[in-house]
């Protein structure tokens, strides 16, 4: 049995998605990418070029709903083939120092659905180079949020919300202390002009049925509650070391 397989659903990503396939290729037997509609062949052709499992899914927008949909129907296939999966987006990364050795001694426990805390990353520009971004980029915010449903034993059945930040889960459902927790890295705010240009994308390519029940509601122009650019620049000053 593969030790893990790690999925995203990515859309005009470019060389963003070559830290995330590098990343869960080193301790993923399979790394899927479904991209989603790419208007300008960015992510297909980094990932294709570092030998990732590119799949096409064509979508109608932003639409979380069919997205949490989309992913409880696709994960399945790694029943009985993997002891992991991962299920994350293009711009969160599964962090721990000795990652592929806590996985495996997590499943020697009986852990079928590890503790995860999760971070805002904060940083002024985006990565560059080949490096890893968790090794570029290492300051951020604790976002309780982020602390969720992301990896776990495909045997379970999991039901997310709108999101992903939340999940009902059924079968053997076994959880760890967290005295030794994974953490999930949001890399969302990489200077002002980056996180404009995502919300601006994002926003554009929301239904109106989505927006009216106010589903990313932190993309919307205006907004200016938590993690708007307002709220980035008060608590960037606040962010601790979270890889060390």
């Amino acid at each position: 049995m593969d030790r893990c397989w790690a999925y995203t659903l990515a859309y005009n990503e470019g060389d963003f998605v070559a830290y995330w396939v590098r990343h869960y290729a080193a301790f993923c037997e399979r790394v899927t990418v479904f991209v989603d509609a790419d208007t300008d062949d960015s992510t297909a052709s980094q990932a294709t070029a570092l030998r990732a499992d590119v799949r096409w899914h064509r979508t109608a927008g932003l639409d979380d709903e069919a997205f949490v949909a989309f992913a409880r129907e696709h994960y399945p296939e790694a029943r009985g083939r993997a002891a992991w999966v991962v299920w994350v987006d293009a711009d969160e990364i599964l962090y721990h120092p000795q990652l592929p050795s806590r996985l495996d001694a997590l499943r020697a426990q009986g852990v079928t659905r590890p503790v995860v805390q999760g971070y805002q990353m904060v940083s002024a520009r985006p990565p560059s180079g080949a490096s890893p971004i968790w090794r570029q980029i290492r300051r951020g915010l604790p976002a309780p949020e982020y602390s969720k449903t992301c990896v776990f034993d495909p045997a379970l059945d999991v039901v997310w919300t709108p999101g992903k930040h939340a999940a009902t889960v059924t079968g053997d459902d076994v959880r760890d202390d967290g005295a030794d927790p994974l953490k999930l890295l949001h890399y969302r705010y990489l200077g002002a002009a980056w996180l404009a240009q995502r919300n601006a994308r994002n926003y554009a390519r929301m239904p109106e049925a989505q927006k009216a029940k106010r589903h990313g509601a932190e993309t919307y122009p205006g907004y200016a509650g938590v993690y708007s650019p307002a709220w980035y620049a008060e608590q960037t000053a606040n962010a601790e070391e979270v890889v060390p």
